[in-house]
Order: C-alpha cells, then structure tokens, then sequence
C-alpha cells in the first residue's frame, strides 16, 4: 500500500492518473528497533504515496487496457517450447514468446517456469492487517507512516501507513515463524499490537 515517490519520476505518467484515486502523501517515517532505538526521519519532499492496492491496481488496468488486447481467465497450465510457450486457462490456449507472471505468491507461471522453488514457508512471510477509519483510529499526524521491528518479542514487524480515510495497521512475519509460534493467535497478537500503539 506503498509506492515510493521515485516511481513517479521513473514513470511520469502516473502522476496525473493518480488523481484519479484517493492518495496520502508521507514525508516522514519512524523506525523502531526490537531494542526500541528509534530512527525518525522527516523529508523535505515526499517519500512514499499511500495508496490502496485495489485502487492502485485497477488505475494501472484502466490505463493498459486501450494499448493492449485484453482476454480474461484463469490461467491453468504453462507450458515451454522450443520456440514458444503456451498458456492454458479453462477456455483456450494462448501462445506467446513471453509471460509476465503477475499471479501473486501462488504463481501458476512461477510454479510451471521452474521460478518458484524451495519451500514456501521458509521463502514467504504473512502480513495481517486491518482497515480503520480515521474517525475511529488516527494519527498525531497524517504524514508520518510507523515501522517497528520485531514487535512483543516476537521476530515480525508491525506498521501504520496513513491513507485518505484510514488508516492501515497492521503486522507481518515469516511464514514458518508464524505457522510455528503464532498459529490461531494472530487477532489477538494484532489486538495487542495496537493497544501498545494507543498506549505510546
């Protein structure tokens, strides 16, 4: 839910299609250490948009889809060849000299391309997070967005990011941590999270 302001300079573009959906400016962080150093950093330009996904996501279909042929389905199957590759979905089959995989951490490209290897709970983290609005849950201020690393002696992170109406507060770890140590807890570990947020 956060681009950093370089995107804009790398695709310019983007800066007028962005007024198109709700967008937060943030041009100051805090950083926590697990030993509760802080590092808090104010920019004299903007650092990160605070965006949200779906929004983000669909602007960036919208401005592809008159340049480009758009075919819907889920893809099923790919597979290579010599001189091609082949996408299956529940309907057809598309043949293509390249694919770009955008089909999220369970990729069917990335799985049949031979990208995706290893184990996925070693490789992958898990992140939590919630939608408050504003009127419930604010900021002192609505520019500053929180990271704080290894929260309640837990190996995992927890965060604030400021958007428009709400705010997003959330926590993320390392799969196989939480599989292991925090499985079923995890509302109540966020609930925790968010009290010490209330408290400081």
């Amino acid at each position: 839910g956060g681009i950093s302001a370089r995107a804009l300079a790398r695709f310019p573009y983007l800066a007028d299609a962005l007024a198109n959906i709700p967008t937060s400016w943030v041009s100051k962080v805090h950083f926590e250490s697990p030993s509760g150093f802080v590092v808090d950093y104010r920019s004299p330009d903007p650092l990160y948009l605070m965006i949200r996904r779906c929004e983000f996501d669909h602007l960036l279909f919208s401005l592809a889809r008159p340049h480009v042929e758009v075919a819907t389905g889920l893809a099923r199957k790919v597979t290579l060849h010599p001189d091609h590759l082949s996408v299956g979905t529940d309907t057809c089959e598309y043949r293509a000299h390249m694919v770009i995989g955008c089909d999220g951490a369970n990729s069917v490209i990335a799985r049949a391309s031979g990208l995706r290897t290893g184990n996925v709970q070693s490789d992958y983290a898990i992140d939590m997070m919630e939608e408050t609005p504003q009127e419930e849950l604010s900021t002192a201020e609505g520019d500053r967005m929180y990271i704080y690393y290894r929260i309640r002696s837990h190996y995992g992170y927890g965060y604030v990011f400021p958007k428009t109406s709400h705010l997003n507060v959330g926590v993320g770890f390392k799969l196989d941590y939480y599989l292991s140590r925090l499985r079923g807890e995890h509302y109540a570990h966020h609930q925790a999270f968010v009290d010490d947020l209330k408290s400081k």
